[in-house]
């Protein structure tokens, strides 16, 4: 999706720090890398891609 010259793509594992950094900014929780690791194995495949848009 692109949107006044920005893009936002797929998240990947690549982007763990950002997210943990954007969590820490916007919420007022705070979660340990486990939760992200999960999360990640959960919604992700190894390519990076997310598991819903493999569904057909």
């Amino acid at each position: 999706m692109k949107s006044n010259g920005m893009e936002l793509g797929d998240g990947t594992p690549h982007h763990f720090e950002q997210l943990k950094r954007l969590n820490q900014v916007i919420f007022p929780v705070s979660y340990n890398d486990k939760f992200y690791k999960d999360e990640l194995e959960k919604n992700f495949k190894p390519s990076g891609q997310n598991a819903d848009a493999q569904k057909t």
